[in-house]
């Protein structure tokens, strides 16, 4: 029997941002009493809640989300369990060389989820550039996930790990997943289905983890 976990963030005025410039408002405009149906403004930024970032995140005329190709938002993840709260190393992927090339995606595991919505939340674990350039010599690798704020350390300016990641123009990145821990095998498929709208950079995502 199938076990489907929903690793995504529910969305709402509450939820944590990155920071103050950020956006995620809802408004009703039509109301049952008035136009005998419901309907609803929705104005958020593209980087809030759990969602991807497309290359043009990063890279002027590289992929928007709607220009890469729809193979990649479905795949086998391996599930990496991460056990500090700073920096990771290159050599957390040491134990996973034969699984790494028969992948589509890499997807951390950090458990910082139990933080969303607290100060903590924005002390999360990153990627080392290190690591970052391991994962890029995987040319079977389509996207990288975390249940974090960002792949890079909190409020680095200069976005090193996004910057390796993102620069082969095949390669998104998922940010803010959630209940990881649910998953209860290595090797998972996972579903990441962003809206097909043109021309933006990333967006909100559905991300689900399906175990057979």
């Amino acid at each position: 029997m199938k076990k489907i976990i929903d690793l995504s963030h529910i969305y709402d005025e509450k939820l944590t941002k990155y920071d103050n410039e950020d956006v995620a408002l809802f408004r009703q405009t039509k109301f049952y009493e008035a136009h005998g149906y419901k309907e609803t403004n929705i104005n958020i930024d593209t980087h809030v809640g759990t969602h991807m970032d497309a290359p043009s995140h990063i890279f002027s005329g590289y992929k928007n989300v709607d220009e890469l190709e729809i193979e990649n938002f479905v795949g086998k993840a391996l599930i990496i369990k991460v056990k500090n709260d700073g920096e990771m190393g290159e050599d957390i992927l040491k134990n996973y060389e034969k699984e790494l090339s028969n992948i589509d995606f890499i997807v951390f595991n950090t458990g910082w989820d139990r933080y969303w919505g607290e100060k903590r939340y924005y002390e999360h674990p990153y990627l080392s550039l290190n690591l970052a350039k391991k994962i890029s010599e995987y040319s079977n690798i389509k996207a990288v996930g975390i249940d974090t704020f960002s792949v890079d350390k909190y409020g680095d300016p200069f976005l090193e790990v996004h910057k390796t990641l993102l620069r082969s123009n095949k390669i998104y990145i998922m940010e803010n997943l959630c209940n990881i821990d649910e998953i209860s095998k290595e090797i998972v498929e996972i579903i990441c289905l962003p809206l097909k709208i043109k021309g933006i950079d990333g967006g909100p995502v559905r991300v689900i983890a399906i175990e057979e």
